[in-house]
């Protein structure tokens, strides 16, 4: 086997745009430009290298409202351009003077801010050039984050039941990309595939010096208001994933990991909010999570388990007009069933027409950790490779814990979306 060259064959001049530093030497007049000249070559490399970590919140900056007041826990956040944003104390905004349009909600953005602190005297000039004629200047530098409000309008959503969950559920299908083979009928169909770019310089960089925090909506449910309300994980997105697999991901249209994890934690923050009017202690209730607004769900999610058919409590608030089944396995297999779902589908209860496919899947006790007080929902795969079969698997339904699985729409009649 041949080795490889060590020498190129060809090659190009440095290009413009690297890093500059400050190179010393004996005899150099060190002036303020020179340190400035440092201070900029790490601050350029520590948003390089911060950039290529992904952009997200590292901890904190939650976000709580009490009396027509917006706080903003102390917390750090990436910006997708490799700004570091950091607070260490507690950001409050007054919600008094914001204009009360029941069509319009707010972007609640965690954004790069910087400023001086503290002066000192100038002790004059080094050389012979022309120097500065100020007595005092501002002795340190400081960067943080500020807090912006951005304002959104959404036409209707005056009329909609919980405006929290119906943004909340359009801004998650705002943010799913296509895949790029997502083609149509078009009749140059073949042409559009082959036109596609493929190519890795495609991804443009990130600019950006903000991170979204949530969303800032008056609540109601039904007609009753409540005032304001945040709702975090819409927008909000941990830090934990390279801008360029995540970007690639949302061209093939895959879920990233931080998104399925946003739109799991949003639905369980919500059914805990809206939790008292489902009546789950209440062994006659018949209130569904459609009756309360929730009828978008993410693909997969955690239910309360009943005190004695464990799936009672969940097949009551999925409704009845879903196909699917119960099944039974190890708490680890309900959550790798959890796992599992995460590029499959949104799930829309209350449409007959088009029932959504969803298993329930209930964890069996354990000697070390007792019976667990929950059960997995998740949206079934639609897989279909000519025969009947179930896929391969699935975590088996048992003999003495199940519900009959419903004959399903015929496959050629099914949509199916993600969002």
């Amino acid at each position: 086997m041949t080795a490889p060259q060590t020498q190129p064959d060809a090659s190009s001049t440095m290009a413009a745009g690297g890093f500059v530093s400050q190179l010393f030497f004996d005899g150099l007049h060190l002036r303020a430009e020179h340190l400035q000249r440092m201070q900029d070559f790490g601050a350029d490399l520590v948003r390089t290298t911060a950039a290529t970590l992904g952009s997200g919140v590292h901890a904190g900056l939650g976000l709580s409202v009490s009396n027509a007041v917006l706080t903003v826990s102390p917390g750090a956040a990436i910006a997708p351009g490799g700004r570091l944003l950091r607070s260490a104390q507690p950001i409050s905004l007054s919600l008094a003077e914001l204009d009360p349009v029941e069509t319009r909600y707010w972007l609640v953005v965690a954004a790069a801010a910087s400023g001086t602190a503290g002066t000192e005297p100038v002790a004059g000039g080094i050389c012979d050039c022309g120097c500065d004629d100020r007595t005092s200047h501002a002795a340190t530098g400081v960067d943080g984050l500020a807090v912006r409000l951005v304002r959104a309008d959404r036409p209707g959503l005056a009329a909609v039941r919980d405006p929290r969950a119906t943004l909340a559920h359009e801004l998650f299908q705002a943010e799913q990309h296509g895949p790029p083979i997502r083609l149509g009928t078009e009749p140059d169909n073949e042409l559009k595939f082959l036109n596609r770019n493929w190519s890795a310089a495609s991804r443009a960089a990130p600019i950006s010096d903000e991170v979204p925090l949530g969303i800032l909506v008056r609540g109601r449910n039904g007609v009753h208001a409540f005032g304001w309300e945040t709702d975090e994980w819409v927008l909000r997105r941990e830090l934990g994933e390279p801008p360029g697999p995540r970007w690639w991901e949302g061209q093939l249209g895959l879920r990233p990991r931080t998104v399925f994890l946003a739109q799991v934690l949003q639905f369980q923050a919500l059914f805990a909010r809206r939790a008292d009017l489902l009546g789950l202690s209440d062994a006659a209730a018949t209130t569904t999570l459609a009756d309360i607004g929730l009828d978008r769900l993410p693909p997969a999610g955690f239910l309360p388990a009943g005190p004695r058919s464990r799936e009672s409590i969940a097949q009551r608030l999925l409704g009845g007009g879903i196909l699917g089944q119960v099944c039974t396995g190890r708490p680890d297999d309900a959550i790798a069933a959890l796992a599992r779902a995460r590029h499959r589908p949104r799930i829309t209860l209350g449409d007959s027409d088009r029932p959504a496919a969803v298993d329930i899947i209930v964890p069996e006790p354990t000697a070390a950790d007792g019976t667990p007080d929950w059960v997995v929902f998740v949206h079934r795969d639609d897989l279909f490779c000519g025969r009947d079969d179930p896929p391969q698997g699935r975590v088996t339904a048992s003999d003495t814990n199940t519900t009959p699985r419903k004959k399903a729409t015929p496959r050629a009649a099914r949509t199916t979306g993600r969002s």
